[in-house]
């Protein structure tokens, strides 16, 4: 692990906290009018206010976290709080007393739960985790006062990113451990879609694990369309996944298959996240189809859309990429059945989709591709990809319920970036989310890969650009793998 705060700043806050937490305050009942909150010295105003509930001091979350530079998202279906604090991913379930903070799990004392339709958590799990907030308790007057972080000197972190780095390739593997990235300044970059040809994706992984043969999503889209799966089928006989396209028109349409990537000749179909690399990489390496065939789908007619694809047994990951274009709007079912059944693939993508399993996520998103156009070089930065806030998480619908959805971690999205430099830098990937990360990205005519990679301390190196240089990289979030990942540039000088 990375120790992200000093040990005398850890030393400090820990007592103030002790002190906070575990003085006597009183009755073990709750209490809803004792407790104030400051700011930089600014009383906060709380719609729901802070209690003390069994020695536990309980604070609004967003309510504090935001106006220290925090940034919080609600995903009401889930029942889960995503939070972001400069580069640090937080993540909390309603009910749960452990959190995940970037790569690793903290315990709270007591669980987040929601009181008035606000989100409640222990001042304890926000003071320690704002790493460079200063918290101090004054018992007399029940106040908590919260001073945020200045800004720092990037100099010796900036050298020090220098002398890592000095003499290494692209492709390369850097230790980082011993810097802290979380005091890189991040670039909140200004990502749009191609304004010609906007890419919609059909997105299925809900449910994640298949018990039952059936329709996993469905949805209907036109133009250039992007169909990705990602399921564990839990059925007793060997199951396949078909891709069917419908034509519910009068007139025929023409599709044609621009790339299509899968796990069926992969041998490591239980190491789901070796697999989930694989299939992304290939995505990433394969290029579109210069000439693809044409094939017409009448009115009222089926297409399979993978004929070839291969069995699975229990337990070994089902994943695909498919990208099309297709001139009318048609239905897209992804559908789960055992392969003895294939010969009714048509009958069975009529049947109902099933239920989702509320913590993974399909639907319809437009958007499938992001574009960017950036300046690098003059001072040591990044920008995140995947992280939900700074790049937005794809917003849609599950069109087999007509609810709204999003998609975490923009798994599927085809991100192309375009760098100019104005000095001289090198570009680095640096994984952030969860605990082991294996992916890579595109760079020209390259193709730069991490394997089973600590986060927070590994960095892929890009290589070395100078002024008036152009640089182009191709990524994709990688299945198995949790978001976001950070590129940084490191000045030279």
């Amino acid at each position: 692990m990375i120790d992200l705060k000093k040990l005398s700043a850890k030393f400090l806050l820990s007592m103030t906290l002790f002190i906070l937490i575990f003085a006597p305050i009183g009755a073990s009942a709750d209490r809803t009018d004792s407790v104030q909150v400051l700011i930089d010295g600014q009383k906060i105003s709380f719609d729901v206010p802070p209690r003390i509930e069994n020695g536990r001091v309980l604070v609004p979350f967003r309510a504090v976290f935001t106006p220290l530079g925090g940034k919080v998202s609600w995903k009401a279906e889930k029942k889960l709080v995503v939070a972001r604090y400069g580069l640090m991913d937080l993540r909390l379930y309603i009910g749960d007393t452990t959190a995940r903070l970037g790569n690793k799990n903290i315990n709270m004392d007591v669980p987040a739960k929601i009181i008035q339709g606000r989100t409640l958590v222990p001042l304890r799990f926000i003071s320690e985790n704002l790493f460079s907030a200063h918290v101090h308790w004054d018992s007399k007057n029940k106040t908590v006062s919260i001073s945020s972080a200045q800004e720092k000197d990037l100099r010796p972190l900036t050298a020090a990113f220098q002398s890592t780095i000095s003499g290494k390739k692209p492709g390369d593997i850097i230790d980082i451990s011993h810097l802290e990235i979380m005091n890189i300044p991040e670039i909140i970059p200004q990502w749009t879609s191609h304004p010609q040809y906007p890419v919609t994706l059909l997105f299925s992984d809900s449910p994640e694990y298949v018990d039952l043969p059936g329709v996993t999503y469905r949805g209907k889209a036109q133009g250039e369309i992007r169909l990705v799966y990602y399921h564990i089928p839990r059925l007793t006989a060997p199951s396949r996944m078909a891709l069917v396209a419908y034509n519910p028109g009068k007139e025929t349409a023409q599709i044609n298959i621009k790339r299509q990537v899968s796990g069926d000749s992969k041998a490591n179909r239980k190491m789901w996240q070796d697999l989930g690399a694989d299939v992304t990489l290939d995505y990433l390496n394969q290029g579109l189809v210069s000439d693809p065939i044409v094939y017409p789908i009448p009115a009222g007619s089926h297409l399979l859309i993978n004929p070839g694809s291969d069995y699975y047994r229990t337990g070994e990951l089902m994943y695909g990429i498919t990208d099309l274009f297709s001139d009318r709007e048609l239905e897209f079912s992804f559908i789960l059945l055992p392969q003895t059944e294939m010969d009714e693939v048509f009958t069975k993508a009529k049947d109902p989709v099933l239920p989702a399993d509320g913590r993974h996520d399909r639907g319809t998103f437009p958007g499938g591709d992001r574009l960017l156009e950036i300046t690098l070089g003059l001072n040591l930065n990044g920008f995140l990809i995947g992280d939900g806030f700074s790049d937005p998480a794809l917003v849609g619908k599950d069109q087999a319920t007509g609810l709204s959805a999003q998609l975490l971690g923009n798994y599927g999205v085809h991100y192309r970036m375009k760098a100019s430099f104005d000095a001289s830098a090198a570009i680095l990937l640096i994984p952030l989310g969860g605990d082991i990360f294996s992916g890579g990205i595109a760079a020209s005519e390259e193709l730069f890969s991490l394997n089973k990679v600590s986060t927070f301390r590994t960095a892929l190196y890009l290589g070395e650009y100078h002024k008036g240089d152009q640089a182009e990289w191709s990524f994709m979030p990688p299945a198995g793998s949790s978001l976001p990942v950070l590129i940084i540039s490191v000045p030279k000088t």
